[in-house]
């Protein structure tokens, strides 16, 4: 397992590092100028930016290359499931916010997922599915993106109200052995 333990206020490190990052449009690329309202969060700086991508960006990726190629040599293959949260209703920086908003959004990369993973993820879920919408592709390391077909990835967002009530401070009632179900039959996948 790895996980991001640094807020994602300033730097997501799940973001390309380039031009190819559509979420430059709205201030919020790797490193971030805009909050998800679109305020401006601080100025754009390009020493800061750098600073930032070294501190907290080529860390993480450099890490996750390591745990990649650690696992390809014990065996032989990698699969990537990036678990993320989304509201109910789109915010402001959405660059798609008039697609579907199911209860569970399926990233995929047409490199990197096969589509038999893409149908147990739509199989394993008892609500709502769309592929792509309203967030699209998957989180691969760089050095392996596009060039290793060993390294296989998945995003699953899971709208939040699945999870939780976040506009109350009561919890939902919705069963969590369906979301940990749904998980493992992912994980489970022979691809």
């Amino acid at each position: 397992m790895f996980f991001n333990r640094n807020s994602r206020l300033l730097v997501d490190p799940e973001r390309f590092p380039d031009d190819r990052e559509e979420m430059l449009a709205v201030g919020m690329g790797p490193v971030y100028s805009r909050t998800a309202d679109q305020q401006e969060l601080r100025s754009t700086d390009p020493a800061d930016d750098e600073r930032l991508m070294n501190s907290y960006y080529w860390p993480y990726a450099r890490a996750f290359e390591r745990l990649v190629e650690e696992r390809l040599s014990e065996v032989g293959q990698v699969l990537i499931i990036d678990v993320h949260s989304y509201p109910r209703d789109s915010l402001p920086y959405e660059l798609h916010a008039d697609q579907a908003r199911p209860s569970l959004c399926i990233g995929t990369d047409g490199y990197h997922t096969p589509p038999a993973l893409a149908r147990v993820a739509m199989s394993a879920w008892s609500g709502s599915t769309e592929l792509n919408q309203p967030f699209s592709g998957c989180y691969v390391p760089e050095r392996f993106y596009k060039t290793d077909g060993r390294v296989q990835a998945v995003m699953l967002e899971i709208r939040r109200d699945v999870i939780k009530d976040w506009l109350s401070e009561e919890p939902t009632m919705h069963d969590d052995s369906a979301i940990v179900s749904a998980i493992a039959a992912v994980i489970d996948t022979d691809t």
